[in-house]
């Protein structure tokens, strides 16, 4: 029994620590996307343009509540919509550079970004 319960040790031991060392990798497409870069290009979007994908830096500048933000690049601002579970625990301020990955929405007739995820810029 002392056997077993010291090879289940070593095993056991061996496994978390290649783990631990393991190199992460990261899964998906890793090329060139689609898409739009800018406020500008956004507010520039027609009609045709609902749920395109864009990928943004910047800042945002103020809560508008529920979930609504202004954000804003060098280009322009927009109103952005931020999920609490987009967030991943990022405390960001005004001052914090941010990219964000999503979509353009029309809500009442009013370009949104919706976030898929922000994360903070290089």
């Amino acid at each position: 029994m002392k056997k077993y319960f010291l090879s289940f040790l070593l095993f056991s031991t061996f496994i978390l620590s290649t783990s631990l060392y393991a190199k992460p990798t990261r899964e998906g497409f890793l090329g060139p996307s689609e898409g739009i870069f800018t406020v500008k290009g956004i507010l520039k979007a027609d009609l045709f343009s609902h749920e395109m994908a864009v990928q943004l830096e910047g800042h945002i500048l103020t809560s508008l509540g529920s979930e609504l933000y202004t954000f804003e690049d060098n280009t322009g601002s927009i109103i952005i919509e931020i999920k609490d579970d987009t967030w991943f625990g990022l405390t960001i301020t005004p001052e914090t550079k941010i990219a964000v990955k999503g979509q353009i929405n029309f809500e009442f007739h009013e370009k949104v970004v919706l976030a898929h995820s922000v994360r903070i810029a290089q």
